[in-house]
Parts: structure tokens; C-alpha cells; sequence
């Protein structure tokens, strides 16, 4: 949500500015964005039990560390030795990484949310010119993101407080296969098609 309204300002407000169009403008920002959070990992992550982050001192205290080594040795968890060659291949004998591998690929296949704004920019007005700009076809796709947002917040929740899954998981998948059919069906009424995606972010 964040990106995408950073994009559309940055399309908006510095499109020419120094010769560069908004679009690389918002590629700037957003690399040097990246490595600013990259560099402070350096800083933030706390490392392992057994190999604290010396550059962590300034909020990881001693006694936090005692902390997570004495949990670590109540559950009996070795420490830490990397991955080696062996246990890297190790990993695909187990069918779990399969099965996810197979899960996420067909989750990915249904929620064609991402290329909500391919769509919109599809879109022309009748004397042919782009009916969005640049900067909408940025800010439209944020509200679809704010409705996923609170419905997962309200999924999870929900489910948590009555400590039940299942309803809740055929719930969204309702809502993820009815936008689905809307997409398929592509009605005429535009209002409708639109409903389509903005439903298909809620049951993603």
C-alpha cells in the first residue's frame, strides 16, 4: 500500500523533473528505499543465542541473550551450524516442500489481483485517450490492498477468538471462487467487473 502510493505521488509530482519520467523516479526512490532497509538489518537483526549480532549491543541487552539461551537449551535445540550440501538435499526428500511448492503455485494462480491495473489501464474513454493516469492506476489498486487488509485482519481474528478454522477458510474461498467466476464471466457492466476485482483482493 505504501509502494503504491509512494509510486503515484512520485508518477504525479516528479515526472520530467531532472529529465527522468515518473516512473524511473519511483524506481530510484524505491532502490534507495531498499537498501536503506537493507543496511539497517545489519543493525536490527539480533542473530542466534549462541552468535548475537555485536551490532545489535544497542538494544540487545546480556540478559536477553541468557534469555534466549536458556530457551533454547529447555526445548533441546542444537545451535546453530549453517546449511551444509547434505542437509540442503536432505530437504527435498520431504514431501511438505512439495506440497507447499504445489499449493503456493495454484494460490498464486487465483489471485489475479496483481494485474488489477493492466486492467484499469486497459480502460479508454470514448474519444480513445487513457481514462486513468499514471498515478491513478496507482492509488486505485490501494483500496482493493486496505480491503484485503482488514479482511484477513478479521479472518484471523475472528478465528483465533473461536478457535475454529474451517469456516472461515471455505468463507474466503467463497469469496476468492465468486470474484473468480465474475473475472471468467467479464459482465458488461463495468461496475460489476470492477466489484469482481476488488472482491477477488478480499478473498486472496
Amino acid at each position: 500500500m505504501l509502494s503504491g502510493a509512494m509510486q503515484g505521488a512520485l508518477s504525479t509530482n516528479l515526472d520530467g523533473a531532472l529529465g527522468r519520467t515518473g516512473w524511473r523516479w519511483a524506481f530510484i526512490i524505491n532502490g534507495v528505499c531498499t537498501i536503506f532497509i537493507a543496511l539497517l538489518a545489519f543493525f536490527l537483526l539480533p542473530g542466534f543465542p549462541d552468535r548475537p549480532n555485536p551490532l545489535a549491543k544497542f538494544y540487545l541487552r546480556p540478559r536477553d541473550i541468557e534469555v534466549a539461551e536458556a530457551r533454547t537449551r529447555r526445548i533441546g535445540r542444537d545451535a546453530q551450524v549453517g546449511i551444509k550440501v547434505k542437509t540442503f538435499f536432505r530437504c527435498f526428500k520431504f514431501w511438505h516442500i512439495w506440497l507447499f511448492s504445489i499449493a503456493w503455485a495454484i494460490g498464486s494462480g487465483i489471485t489475479p489481483s496483481s494485474y488489477f491495473n493492466l486492467w484499469l489501464k486497459s480502460l479508454k474513454n470514448p474519444d480513445g485517450t487513457k481514462r486513468y493516469s499514471v498515478g491513478m492506476l496507482n492509488y486505485l489498486p490501494i483500496a482493493g490492498q486496505a480491503l484485503q487488509l482488514v479482511a484477513e485482519l478479521l479472518f484471523s481474528g475472528f478465528s483465533d477468538y473461536l478457535g475454529t478454522r474451517l469456516p472461515f477458510l471455505l468463507l474466503q474461498s467463497v469469496i476468492s471462487i465468486t470474484s473468480l467466476i465474475i473475472l471468467i464471466i467479464r459482465p458488461g457492466n463495468e461496475h460489476a467487473y470492477m466489484a469482481g476485482w476488488y472482491l477477488n483482493y478480499v478473498g486472496a
